[in-house]
């Protein structure tokens, strides 16, 4: 099975001529790769690919990203022990997002 991915992949490469296709090309192979449990292996293999992905525009990750800052937020209400506008200092968010948190955790 991950034999017939290699050689995919391979000709994904050969194929692919401009960076941002391939680019756009391979998030479509990860995200099949995690439906066949082969993760793991299509990182290895893909980071091995000259391409560079900015992943910080990938809509996973920004996902993650806001779902682990609204995680520190209700910890940070639940310790009780900053304001509100310190809460948003610290994690660099907006006051009215911590507002909109706490409100949906006294419901």
């Amino acid at each position: 099975m991950f034999y017939k991915y290699r050689r995919f992949q391979n000709k994904l490469q050969k194929l692919t001529i401009q960076n941002l296709r391939l680019g756009k090309c391979i998030r479509q192979l990860e995200i099949i790769a995690q439906l066949r449990k082969l993760a793991s292996r299509t990182l290895k293999q893909t980071s091995n690919m000259p391409v560079v992905i900015d992943i910080s525009k990938d809509r996973f990750f920004k996902a993650g990203k806001a779902e682990a800052q609204r995680e520190h937020i209700e910890s940070l209400l639940k310790f009780g022990k900053l304001s509100d506008k310190e809460i948003a200092e610290v994690l660099s968010v907006k006051l009215e997002d911590v507002l909109k948190i706490k409100k949906e955790m006294k419901k």
